[in-house]
């Protein structure tokens, strides 16, 4: 296991390490009290600090005993910056919503960047997984924290407009392809085109060992050259196969077989996407990577240093939707249709399209 995976597993277990009910050495505040220059309503930030390096640390010291991990590797309080923070009151209890960026040296002048958000008590002594509104089963601490959930699209990446609409609004979808829950997010949207101006996508791929990576190129090259846009965009996110880069026998494919095996299914589908290199995978792909991989790496690091580290994420009229949740989609897109079962905030995280492959 690499440094990044280990840490991205850590960050992962963020959600699921401690339940969501209060624990006794909490002090609740009584109904009501809830004033914003309270002792109580101060999160002891340095302890915070102090109890996360420890507790990570303790994880991947237990992965390298167990073999996931080259070696043990200790974090500091100082490799932890609490980017932002606040207090949300839940019955008669105060919880934290903060936002965090894990950052550590690579030794070539350059920092790793990982940014998560998680759910704490004022003493920085608990951690939390998701604490549900079991009316509604919706997530209650961290969707009552505009001030650590709001992500700004960042400028440099420029989104393509790849369908339009009858409608008014206007969408911004980050997706990866091989996602399941992009999948579905792509056809709720595209079922509801009567109420969509225009669907601009940036594509995020979080697993690009499956093919994710080329099949992007290939959706903006098909986009970029007027060949079926659209049509290769439906069968990107309906038919299109992700390609396990381990054989059943234990041999590993090379990334460049991968995204040859994800291309011979594009030939099969549309040949003419590779009339430029007459019918040649080899060429195209190398095309591909020289007109279209700078610039997805690029934008890939803008988006996750603003924030955005799973998929799907959607922008509507400039308000964001983290995951596949129907019923916001619903009332952001005006609609006052229902489902029996309306799927809320389902998404991929990054490192973790293994679970998350169509």
């Amino acid at each position: 296991m690499t440094y990044r995976t280990g840490i991205l597993l850590i960050i992962a277990l963020v959600g699921t390490l401690v339940p969501g009910s209060l624990k006794a050495a909490e002090q609740p505040l009584a109904a009501g009290h809830y004033q914003t220059d309270n002792v109580a309503m101060r999160l002891d930030e340095k302890a915070f600090r102090s109890n996360l390096a420890a507790h990570f640390s303790r994880i991947l010291a237990s992965q390298a005993r167990d073999g996931l991990q080259a070696k043990p590797m200790a974090l500091e309080p100082a490799d932890f910056t609490i980017e932002e923070k606040q207090p949300v009151q839940l019955g008669p209890n105060v919880y934290f919503a903060v936002k965090i960026a894990l950052k550590q040296e690579t030794g070539h002048g350059l920092d790793r960047h990982f940014p998560f958000k998680t759910v704490t008590d004022p003493t920085g002594t608990l951690l939390f997984g998701p604490i549900l509104d079991i009316r509604d089963g919706r997530e209650a601490i961290l969707s009552r924290a505009p001030a650590v959930t709001r992500i700004k699209f960042p400028q440099s990446v420029t989104p393509a407009t790849f369908l339009t609409g009858a409608g008014t609004t206007d969408i911004i979808f980050i997706s990866d392809p091989f996602c399941r829950y992009c999948r579905k997010g792509y056809t709720f949207l595209n079922e509801n085109m009567s109420k969509i101006r225009n669907i601009r996508i940036a594509h995020n791929p979080l697993s690009p060992q499956t093919g994710s990576a080329i099949a992007t190129w290939v959706m903006e090259y098909a986009l970029d050259n007027n060949i079926r846009p659209a049509e290769i965009l439906r069968f990107s996110y309906t038919d299109l196969k992700p390609v396990s880069p381990v054989r059943d026998d234990g041999t590993r494919l090379k990334p460049e077989e991968v995204s040859l095996e994800i291309l011979a299914q594009y030939k099969e589908f549309t040949p003419e996407l590779f009339m430029a290199t007459q019918g040649e995978l080899m060429p195209f792909y190398e095309r591909l990577i020289s007109e279209y991989a700078p610039a997805m790496i690029a934008d890939q690091s803008a988006l996750k240093n603003a924030g955005f580290t799973s998929s799907p994420f959607f922008i509507v009229n400039n308000t964001v939707i983290t995951g596949l949740d129907e019923k916001a989609l619903r009332e952001a897109l005006g609609s006052t249709e229902t489902t029996a079962a309306p799927l809320q905030g389902d998404m991929c995280r990054d490192g973790d399209n293994a679970n998350c492959d169509q």
